[in-house]
């Protein structure tokens, strides 16, 4: 059926949030939906709500890992198990409006065959999902994804390969989506979103859909509570920060730029791999070069500048030992 599609999440240890975000799922009007839950490995009561919610309120697929297995392959598993043609991921602690997947799936349909996405901002809520507001009274929400309806499909890609700025949640083709894989890097919604903008364009409905919960038990909200954002992203598969490197993490903290910058560029460097191991040889070289304009000058500027400045020191130094 056109209004038919998957709504997916993985989840782990979500017993708190579980029984509000399956509630705002089944509430979504005017599509059918088919519910599909990865559990990866939780230890709470999360598996036994499931399984009650299916019983009593609305059919869930409920696959379960033996063992934790990370966010990344739970994600992986959603995306070959879905058996629609469009699929919604969420989260397990987000709480969705009543409108959100049927405003998302139409806007796509709109769109038509060259997009493969349809994204929204969402609104930053509290531990109960209650919308937070700014000291001027202003309700929090994400922005900056609003330029998507500027840009054009490489446009896309290349901000891609700089930062992230598209929402994590979103209504796919999953024969597209289907071409995504996962490989465990840190903030793995920019490296989907990485290989979804080599794949087509990615369209953009302007109104908050959903409320994207805050709280500690939350990886992105446990990076910002540490101070650890960057530090995450250069730890994982670099050779360029053992852990025991005291002084490099203290760097990162203090936003050194070089440092920074390497952090960065690793975590970029990472998604363009996971982009080039499945695409054709034309997307694999457009984003190559795409990627070598956005970061080689950086390189050579910082390259050179430190080379350029140990000499400088060389020389001041001669100088002095020759007064």
């Amino acid at each position: 059926m056109a209004n038919s599609l998957t709504i997916a999440f993985p989840c782990f240890n979500a017993e708190p949030f579980l029984e509000q975000t399956l509630a705002s799922i089944v509430q979504q009007r005017g599509v059918d939906i088919e519910l599909l839950v990865v559990d990866d490995g939780s230890t709470d009561r999360s598996v036994a709500l499931l399984r009650e919610f299916s019983e009593k309120h609305h059919p869930i697929r409920i696959i379960t890992n033996h063992k934790n297995m990370g966010v990344a392959e739970s994600v992986n598993t959603l995306i070959r198990e879905v058996r629609t043609e469009f699929v919604l991921l969420v989260a397990a602690d987000d709480v969705l409006y009543p409108n959100m997947a049927e405003r998302l799936l139409s806007h796509l349909g709109q769109l038509g065959e060259a997009y493969v996405s349809v994204t929204c901002p969402y609104i930053y809520g509290d531990q109960l999902a209650q919308p937070r507001f700014s000291s001027s009274g202003q309700m929090l929400k994400f922005v900056g994804a609003e330029i998507l309806q500027e840009l054009s499909r490489d446009e896309v890609l290349t901000r891609l390969l700089r930062s992230n700025f598209i929402p994590g949640h979103a209504v796919h083709r999953s024969r597209d989506l289907k071409k995504v894989r996962l490989s465990g890097l840190p903030y793995d919604d920019w490296g989907m979103w990485c290989q979804l903008a080599a794949l087509g364009r990615i369209g953009f409905v302007p109104e908050p859909l959903y409320i994207y919960r805050q709280h500690t038990a939350s990886l992105t909200r446990r990076l910002e509570f540490t101070g650890e954002k960057e530090l995450a992203q250069i730890q994982f598969r670099s050779r360029y920060l053992p852990t025991a490197d005291v002084k490099r993490q203290e760097s990162i903290r203090a936003g050194n730029s070089r440092d920074v910058w390497i952090a960065s560029f690793t975590l970029a460097r990472g998604h363009v791999r996971d982009i080039l191991r499945s695409q054709p040889l034309a997307t694999k070289l457009s984003v190559s070069s795409a990627f070598l304009a956005l970061w080689f000058p950086d390189m050579i500027r910082l390259r050179v500048g430190r080379w350029l400045y140990r000499y400088i020191v060389t020389v001041i130094a001669r100088f002095e030992i020759r007064r």
